[in-house]
């Protein structure tokens, strides 16, 4: 079980799209609906979520309609063409990291709250950039990121990004063993 409930506030607008795909919506359902999506884990307030509404339209991804019952106007969302092509494109991001989440929690090294370790190890990371001065690396990740994404780094280039990182992890593993006592 997540704790966290803040862990899929990041996917907001991956999951109203979901939602809206399957079918207009109202505000109100439409936070069940994401309650559902989100496996019962997480309900977005309505001030996270008709931000997330109003951004969504101004990209095109979304329509809204005013609606009719029972004497009263509701706000009806509907997904765009532009939307389900959105849409279909982070459903093909998820799906991978999805896999990856499956392959990675049948390591039988893996703790039982692996997901939240792993989404504190990214915040401590975010935490070294902002507050330890290594912001100015930052810049030299994400290239590095789209290179190797692009098929730039290969070879030579590959061999020592993987030996600066078993020498990074053997740091951390004398620094873990310490902590552990050992």
């Amino acid at each position: 079980m997540i704790r966290n409930p803040n862990f899929f506030k990041g996917e907001l607008k991956y999951l109203i799209l979901k939602s809206l795909c399957e079918q207009p919506l109202h505000g109100y359902l439409l936070m069940k609906k994401i309650q559902d999506h989100s496996l019962g884990l997480w309900k977005p307030t309505p001030g996270a979520l008709y931000p997330a509404l109003e951004a969504l339209k101004a990209e095109g991804l979304i329509e809204i309609k005013s609606e009719e019952s029972g004497g009263r106007f509701k706000k009806i969302y509907r997904v765009s063409a532009d939307g389900k092509k959105k849409f279909r494109e982070l459903s093909a991001h998820v799906d991978e990291m999805e896999s990856l989440y499956v392959q990675y929690k049948k390591d039988v090294n893996i703790g039982v709250e692996s997901h939240e370790d792993m989404l504190f190890l990214v915040k401590m990371i975010q935490r070294a950039f902002d507050v330890h001065g290594l912001g100015v690396y930052r810049g030299t990740l994400f290239e590095f990121a789209s290179l190797l994404r692009r098929g730039k780094v290969g070879g030579e280039m590959e061999t020592g990004f993987v030996s600066a990182l078993k020498g990074f992890l053997a740091e951390v593993k004398k620094i873990s063993a310490k902590a552990r006592g050992k």
